[in-house]
Protein backbone atom coordinates (compact mmCIF):
# COMPACT_ATOMS: atom_id res chain seq x y z
CA UNK A 1 0.00 0.00 0.00
CA UNK A 2 1.19 3.70 -0.63
CA UNK A 3 2.57 5.46 2.46
CA UNK A 4 -0.46 7.74 4.16
CA UNK A 5 2.32 10.17 5.17
CA UNK A 6 1.69 13.66 3.25
CA UNK A 7 3.80 14.34 0.91
CA UNK A 8 6.17 16.43 1.90
CA UNK A 9 8.64 17.87 -1.79
CA UNK A 10 8.07 17.39 -4.69
CA UNK A 11 10.67 16.84 -7.62
CA UNK A 12 9.90 18.00 -11.09
CA UNK A 13 12.49 16.33 -13.86
CA UNK A 14 12.09 18.22 -17.55
CA UNK A 15 13.08 16.62 -20.68
CA UNK A 16 13.48 13.09 -18.50
CA UNK A 17 12.80 11.46 -22.20
CA UNK A 18 12.43 13.52 -25.24
CA UNK A 19 12.01 12.99 -29.32
CA UNK A 20 14.89 11.48 -30.90
CA UNK A 21 16.27 9.69 -27.46
CA UNK A 22 15.58 6.09 -28.25
CA UNK A 23 16.72 6.36 -31.56
CA UNK A 24 19.97 7.45 -30.47
CA UNK A 25 20.37 4.98 -27.72
CA UNK A 26 19.26 2.14 -30.69
CA UNK A 27 21.88 3.48 -33.16
CA UNK A 28 25.06 4.17 -31.48
CA UNK A 29 24.29 1.09 -29.16
CA UNK A 30 24.77 3.27 -25.98
CA UNK A 31 22.27 2.34 -22.84
CA UNK A 32 21.19 4.44 -20.59
CA UNK A 33 22.85 3.63 -17.20
CA UNK A 34 20.64 5.10 -13.95
CA UNK A 35 21.12 2.54 -11.06
CA UNK A 36 19.37 4.77 -8.61
CA UNK A 37 16.00 4.92 -10.54
CA UNK A 38 16.56 1.06 -11.47
CA UNK A 39 16.75 0.13 -8.11
CA UNK A 40 14.03 2.22 -6.87
CA UNK A 41 11.52 0.91 -9.52
CA UNK A 42 12.70 -2.80 -9.47
CA UNK A 43 12.23 -2.57 -5.72
CA UNK A 44 9.03 -1.10 -5.80
CA UNK A 45 10.22 1.94 -3.44
CA UNK A 46 8.68 4.03 -6.23
CA UNK A 47 5.69 3.28 -8.47
CA UNK A 48 3.94 5.05 -10.71
CA UNK A 49 0.89 6.18 -9.86
CA UNK A 50 -0.41 9.03 -12.14
CA UNK A 51 0.15 9.81 -15.53
CA UNK A 52 -0.22 12.98 -17.32
CA UNK A 53 -1.17 13.62 -20.94
CA UNK A 54 -0.81 17.07 -22.42
CA UNK A 55 -1.82 16.68 -25.90
CA UNK A 56 0.64 17.31 -29.40
CA UNK A 57 0.17 20.72 -30.22
CA UNK A 58 -0.07 22.02 -26.91
CA UNK A 59 1.00 25.25 -25.81
CA UNK A 60 2.44 24.21 -22.42
CA UNK A 61 4.71 21.39 -21.79
CA UNK A 62 3.76 18.36 -19.09
CA UNK A 63 6.42 19.31 -16.91
CA UNK A 64 4.58 23.06 -16.72
CA UNK A 65 1.66 21.32 -16.51
CA UNK A 66 2.89 19.14 -13.73
CA UNK A 67 4.10 22.22 -11.86
CA UNK A 68 1.04 23.95 -12.04
CA UNK A 69 -1.06 20.87 -10.53
CA UNK A 70 1.31 20.63 -7.81
CA UNK A 71 0.99 24.19 -6.73
CA UNK A 72 -3.06 24.18 -6.91
CA UNK A 73 -3.89 20.76 -6.39
CA UNK A 74 -7.51 21.03 -7.13
CA UNK A 75 -6.20 21.27 -10.92
CA UNK A 76 -5.54 17.64 -10.79
CA UNK A 77 -8.85 16.64 -9.97
CA UNK A 78 -10.82 18.43 -12.44
CA UNK A 79 -8.44 17.13 -15.31
CA UNK A 80 -9.24 13.56 -14.31
CA UNK A 81 -13.09 14.42 -14.28
CA UNK A 82 -12.57 15.63 -17.85
CA UNK A 83 -11.26 14.31 -21.44
CA UNK A 84 -10.80 18.01 -22.51
CA UNK A 85 -7.40 19.98 -22.57
CA UNK A 86 -7.64 22.91 -19.54
CA UNK A 87 -7.57 26.50 -20.55
CA UNK A 88 -4.44 27.40 -19.06
CA UNK A 89 -3.17 28.29 -15.89
CA UNK A 90 -0.64 30.60 -15.26
CA UNK A 91 2.77 29.63 -14.78
CA UNK A 92 4.32 33.39 -14.33
CA UNK A 93 1.60 33.63 -11.04
CA UNK A 94 3.35 31.03 -9.33
CA UNK A 95 6.70 32.70 -10.21
CA UNK A 96 5.48 35.82 -8.88
CA UNK A 97 4.71 34.57 -5.86
CA UNK A 98 8.10 32.69 -5.36
CA UNK A 99 9.16 36.53 -5.75
CA UNK A 100 6.95 38.00 -2.70
CA UNK A 101 4.20 38.92 -4.83
CA UNK A 102 0.56 38.53 -3.75
CA UNK A 103 -1.51 37.04 -6.16
CA UNK A 104 -4.93 37.80 -6.82
CA UNK A 105 -7.42 35.21 -9.57
CA UNK A 106 -7.61 38.42 -11.82
CA UNK A 107 -4.26 39.17 -12.25
CA UNK A 108 -2.18 39.33 -15.50
CA UNK A 109 1.31 37.75 -15.23
CA UNK A 110 3.64 36.72 -17.71
CA UNK A 111 7.45 35.78 -18.68
CA UNK A 112 9.96 37.45 -20.83
CA UNK A 113 12.97 36.02 -22.01
CA UNK A 114 15.22 38.53 -24.37
CA UNK A 115 15.73 36.32 -27.48
CA UNK A 116 17.18 36.07 -30.86
CA UNK A 117 15.70 35.35 -33.59
CA UNK A 118 17.15 33.84 -36.30
CA UNK A 119 15.55 34.46 -40.12
CA UNK A 120 16.18 32.80 -43.30
CA UNK A 121 13.81 32.35 -46.30
CA UNK A 122 12.90 29.13 -44.93
CA UNK A 123 12.27 29.37 -41.10
CA UNK A 124 12.26 31.63 -38.20
CA UNK A 125 14.07 29.87 -35.57
CA UNK A 126 14.32 31.08 -31.52
CA UNK A 127 17.72 30.86 -30.36
CA UNK A 128 17.67 29.15 -26.48
CA UNK A 129 18.35 32.73 -24.73
CA UNK A 130 20.26 30.89 -22.01
CA UNK A 131 23.08 30.69 -24.83
CA UNK A 132 23.52 34.53 -25.89
CA UNK A 133 25.86 35.53 -23.30
CA UNK A 134 23.43 38.80 -22.26
CA UNK A 135 25.15 40.64 -19.74
CA UNK A 136 23.52 41.51 -16.47
CA UNK A 137 24.23 45.32 -17.16
CA UNK A 138 23.26 45.06 -20.92
CA UNK A 139 19.54 43.10 -19.36
CA UNK A 140 19.14 45.90 -17.00
CA UNK A 141 19.12 48.76 -19.68
CA UNK A 142 16.99 46.12 -22.00
CA UNK A 143 14.49 45.98 -19.29
CA UNK A 144 14.41 49.81 -18.14
CA UNK A 145 13.82 50.68 -21.78
CA UNK A 146 11.42 48.53 -22.53
CA UNK A 147 9.64 49.19 -19.43
CA UNK A 148 9.42 53.21 -20.14
CA UNK A 149 7.62 51.88 -23.88
CA UNK A 150 5.12 49.82 -22.37
CA UNK A 151 4.46 52.04 -18.98
CA UNK A 152 1.31 53.55 -20.62
CA UNK A 153 0.02 50.00 -21.66
CA UNK A 154 -0.13 49.24 -17.79
CA UNK A 155 2.71 46.92 -18.18
CA UNK A 156 5.58 46.29 -15.43
CA UNK A 157 8.48 44.46 -15.47
CA UNK A 158 10.77 42.86 -13.12
CA UNK A 159 14.40 41.26 -13.42
CA UNK A 160 14.57 37.44 -12.26
CA UNK A 161 17.83 35.68 -11.71
CA UNK A 162 18.00 33.77 -13.87
CA UNK A 163 17.90 36.58 -16.86
CA UNK A 164 14.41 36.47 -18.02
CA UNK A 165 11.79 39.01 -17.18
CA UNK A 166 8.66 39.35 -14.56
CA UNK A 167 5.72 40.96 -15.68
CA UNK A 168 2.49 42.06 -14.88
CA UNK A 169 -0.46 43.64 -16.62
CA UNK A 170 -4.85 43.52 -16.75
CA UNK A 171 -4.68 42.35 -20.12
CA UNK A 172 -2.27 39.64 -19.91
CA UNK A 173 -4.97 37.62 -17.90
CA UNK A 174 -6.23 34.84 -20.04
CA UNK A 175 -3.90 34.53 -23.00
CA UNK A 176 -2.71 31.53 -24.02
CA UNK A 177 1.15 31.40 -25.42
CA UNK A 178 3.12 28.84 -26.17
CA UNK A 179 6.36 27.78 -23.62
CA UNK A 180 9.58 28.83 -24.21
CA UNK A 181 10.33 25.37 -23.91
CA UNK A 182 8.49 24.43 -26.85
CA UNK A 183 9.77 27.17 -29.06
CA UNK A 184 13.75 27.01 -28.80
CA UNK A 185 15.22 25.99 -31.64
CA UNK A 186 12.00 25.38 -33.78
CA UNK A 187 10.73 27.08 -36.61
CA UNK A 188 8.16 29.84 -34.05
CA UNK A 189 5.74 30.22 -37.24
CA UNK A 190 4.08 26.86 -35.83
CA UNK A 191 3.64 28.33 -32.75
CA UNK A 192 2.12 31.79 -33.50
CA UNK A 193 -0.90 32.58 -31.17
CA UNK A 194 -4.13 33.41 -32.58
CA UNK A 195 -4.20 37.32 -33.25
CA UNK A 196 -7.56 38.20 -32.03
CA UNK A 197 -6.83 37.13 -28.93
CA UNK A 198 -3.42 39.00 -28.35
CA UNK A 199 -3.75 42.31 -30.36
CA UNK A 200 -2.21 44.53 -27.76
CA UNK A 201 0.75 42.21 -27.08
CA UNK A 202 1.50 42.08 -31.24
CA UNK A 203 1.61 46.08 -31.06
CA UNK A 204 3.76 46.09 -28.25
CA UNK A 205 5.88 43.54 -29.98
CA UNK A 206 6.20 45.52 -32.89
CA UNK A 207 7.25 48.32 -30.89
CA UNK A 208 9.93 46.50 -28.65
CA UNK A 209 11.76 45.66 -31.66
CA UNK A 210 12.05 48.80 -33.34
CA UNK A 211 13.05 49.97 -29.95
CA UNK A 212 15.79 46.94 -29.76
CA UNK A 213 17.10 47.75 -33.46
CA UNK A 214 18.51 50.83 -32.37
CA UNK A 215 19.73 50.40 -28.71
CA UNK A 216 23.04 50.32 -27.94
CA UNK A 217 23.42 47.26 -26.20
CA UNK A 218 22.89 45.69 -29.08
CA UNK A 219 25.54 48.00 -31.15
CA UNK A 220 27.98 47.06 -28.61
CA UNK A 221 27.00 43.29 -28.81
CA UNK A 222 26.70 43.45 -33.12
CA UNK A 223 30.42 44.90 -32.74
CA UNK A 224 31.41 42.09 -30.71
CA UNK A 225 30.05 39.23 -32.97
CA UNK A 226 27.32 38.07 -30.77
CA UNK A 227 23.50 37.63 -32.37
CA UNK A 228 21.54 40.73 -31.14
CA UNK A 229 18.33 40.89 -28.95
CA UNK A 230 15.46 41.39 -31.58
CA UNK A 231 12.76 39.50 -30.19
CA UNK A 232 11.03 38.84 -26.31
CA UNK A 233 9.76 35.74 -26.00
CA UNK A 234 6.62 36.02 -23.85
CA UNK A 235 5.04 33.13 -21.69
CA UNK A 236 3.68 31.44 -18.86
CA UNK A 237 0.55 33.30 -19.45
CA UNK A 238 -3.28 31.88 -18.14
CA UNK A 239 -5.69 32.16 -15.48
CA UNK A 240 -5.39 31.68 -11.81
CA UNK A 241 -7.13 29.21 -10.53
CA UNK A 242 -9.41 30.49 -7.53
CA UNK A 243 -8.57 27.52 -5.26
CA UNK A 244 -5.88 28.58 -3.09
CA UNK A 245 -2.32 27.81 -3.89
CA UNK A 246 -0.20 25.27 -1.91
CA UNK A 247 2.35 26.88 -0.17
CA UNK A 248 3.65 24.13 2.26
CA UNK A 249 4.50 21.81 -0.51
CA UNK A 250 8.10 21.94 -1.05
CA UNK A 251 8.68 21.98 -4.89
CA UNK A 252 12.61 21.52 -6.87
CA UNK A 253 12.30 21.35 -10.61
CA UNK A 254 15.62 19.82 -11.97
CA UNK A 255 16.58 21.45 -15.38
CA UNK A 256 19.77 20.09 -15.73
CA UNK A 257 18.85 17.83 -18.87
CA UNK A 258 16.96 20.62 -20.08
CA UNK A 259 19.97 22.28 -22.04
CA UNK A 260 21.25 19.44 -23.48
CA UNK A 261 17.73 18.31 -24.71
CA UNK A 262 17.05 21.12 -26.45
CA UNK A 263 20.31 20.92 -28.41
CA UNK A 264 19.45 17.72 -29.27
CA UNK A 265 22.78 16.54 -27.26
CA UNK A 266 22.17 12.50 -26.80
CA UNK A 267 25.54 12.19 -24.84
CA UNK A 268 25.03 15.42 -22.77
CA UNK A 269 21.78 14.69 -21.67
CA UNK A 270 23.24 11.10 -20.98
CA UNK A 271 25.73 12.06 -19.13
CA UNK A 272 23.26 14.91 -17.01
CA UNK A 273 20.66 11.96 -16.67
CA UNK A 274 23.38 10.04 -15.13
CA UNK A 275 24.38 12.98 -12.29
CA UNK A 276 20.95 13.61 -11.91
CA UNK A 277 20.29 9.78 -10.96
CA UNK A 278 22.41 10.07 -7.58
CA UNK A 279 20.45 12.98 -6.48
CA UNK A 280 17.22 11.06 -6.75
CA UNK A 281 18.35 8.56 -5.14
CA UNK A 282 19.54 10.36 -2.13
CA UNK A 283 16.54 12.48 -1.87
CA UNK A 284 14.44 9.09 -1.71
CA UNK A 285 16.22 7.56 0.80
CA UNK A 286 16.61 10.84 2.64
CA UNK A 287 13.27 10.80 2.71
CA UNK A 288 12.84 7.47 4.04
CA UNK A 289 15.17 8.30 6.94
CA UNK A 290 13.36 11.15 7.89
CA UNK A 291 9.54 9.43 7.75
CA UNK A 292 9.20 11.97 5.14
CA UNK A 293 7.58 11.39 1.61
CA UNK A 294 8.79 12.52 -1.29
CA UNK A 295 7.44 12.35 -4.82
CA UNK A 296 9.30 12.04 -8.05
CA UNK A 297 7.65 13.94 -11.76
CA UNK A 298 9.56 12.85 -14.45
CA UNK A 299 8.23 14.76 -17.66
CA UNK A 300 8.45 14.26 -21.49
CA UNK A 301 7.61 15.99 -24.46
CA UNK A 302 3.70 14.74 -24.75
CA UNK A 303 3.65 12.63 -21.02
CA UNK A 304 4.76 13.11 -17.30
CA UNK A 305 4.20 10.22 -14.91
CA UNK A 306 4.35 10.75 -10.83
CA UNK A 307 6.21 7.96 -8.46
CA UNK A 308 5.21 7.89 -5.59
CA UNK A 309 6.95 5.69 -2.17
CA UNK A 310 5.12 2.55 -2.15
CA UNK A 311 5.81 0.10 0.51
CA UNK A 312 5.58 -3.38 -1.49
CA UNK A 313 4.06 -6.61 0.15
CA UNK A 314 5.85 -9.06 1.95
CA UNK A 315 5.68 -11.39 -1.05
CA UNK A 316 6.60 -8.64 -3.97
CA UNK A 317 9.72 -8.13 -1.68
CA UNK A 318 10.77 -12.17 -1.38
CA UNK A 319 10.24 -12.53 -5.13
CA UNK A 320 11.83 -9.34 -6.81
CA UNK A 321 15.27 -10.48 -6.97
CA UNK A 322 13.92 -14.17 -8.69
CA UNK A 323 12.48 -12.00 -11.39
CA UNK A 324 13.93 -9.00 -11.85
CA UNK A 325 16.52 -10.49 -14.57
CA UNK A 326 13.99 -11.68 -16.80
CA UNK A 327 12.33 -7.95 -17.42
CA UNK A 328 12.93 -5.89 -19.47
CA UNK A 329 14.75 -2.46 -18.15
CA UNK A 330 12.15 -0.77 -16.11
CA UNK A 331 14.01 2.40 -16.66
CA UNK A 332 13.93 2.25 -20.56
CA UNK A 333 10.57 0.79 -20.61
CA UNK A 334 9.07 4.01 -18.09
CA UNK A 335 10.99 6.68 -20.31
CA UNK A 336 9.68 5.39 -23.63
CA UNK A 337 6.43 6.24 -22.49
CA UNK A 338 7.20 9.53 -22.05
Amino acid sequence: MPYALMVASIHIVPFAAFNGMQDFLQATHATLELPGLRSLLTRHTLTPTHWLHVPEGSFVTPHEQALVQAVWPALAQQAASTEQEAPPVSLAAWTAAQHGHNIHSQDGWALMAPAHLHITTDSISLLDPSGLALSAQDNAALLQAVQALWAEDGLTLQALPNGHWLAKAPWLHGLALPSLDRAINRDVRAWMPELRQTKTLQRLQTEAQMLLYNHAANDARTAQGLAPINALWVWGTGSIPASPMQTTLQIEVHDTLRTAALRGDYRGWTAAWQTLDQVLLDSVQNAQQNTDSVQWILAGEQQAVTLSPHTPSWFTRLTQGWTSWRKSDPVQALLQQL
